[in-house]
């Protein structure tokens, strides 16, 4: 989260309109925003921080309604799935079983939206998170936020600690330039 522009601008626009209604008296009433808490646990206890900042800084204390419209803005941001692509240059059919690879160790956190050759990423480009390649990528244009992990046609221990490694520490597509 830390790291997540949009989500970093969202948040700041929706907690500022909220100290404004708090200010006002005026308060959001929405019952659906009550079952948040159960549904996003680890959220949950981040806006309970947030609440007491805002309560120590602002005087106010976020009122229930409130704490389930933000846990519901940090679910939404944690279910976004990492977009990636396969490129390889060898079949469809190779291409595919990596995909399949992939998403049986990680498919829950990973969206592979397709396979390419070198060639085509070339001429036509790409906009994703990772790419997952067995080959060496060479005379290409790829966007600074896209991270490139290598790995083997058939996936060995080695390139599953790598996509796992990559997860762990993977920024939310934030482009350090």
């Amino acid at each position: 989260y830390i790291n997540n522009i949009e989500l970093k601008d969202m948040l700041t626009v929706h907690i500022d309109k909220m100290l404004y209604r708090l200010e006002q008296g005026h308060f959001e009433h929405n019952s659906s925003v009550k079952n948040a808490e159960l549904l996003y646990k680890k959220e949950t206890n981040m806006v309970n921080i947030l609440n007491q900042l805002i309560l120590d800084k602002y005087g106010y204390e976020i009122p229930e309604e409130e704490i389930g419209f933000i846990i519901y803005y940090l679910g939404a941001f944690a279910k976004r799935k990492i977009k990636a692509v396969i490129i390889s240059d060898v079949g469809q059919s190779i291409a595919e079983s990596m995909a399949k690879q992939i998403n049986n160790y990680c498919g829950d956190r990973i969206e592979i939206i397709g396979s390419f050759s070198l060639n085509y990423i070339r001429q036509f480009g790409i906009d994703v998170d990772v790419i997952f390649t067995p080959i060496r990528l060479f005379n290409i244009y790829i966007p600074n936020k896209t991270k490139t992990v290598y790995i083997n046609y058939v996936l060995q221990e080695d390139d599953i600690k790598r996509i796992q490694e990559f997860l762990i520490n993977y920024d939310g597509g934030i482009d350090e330039n």
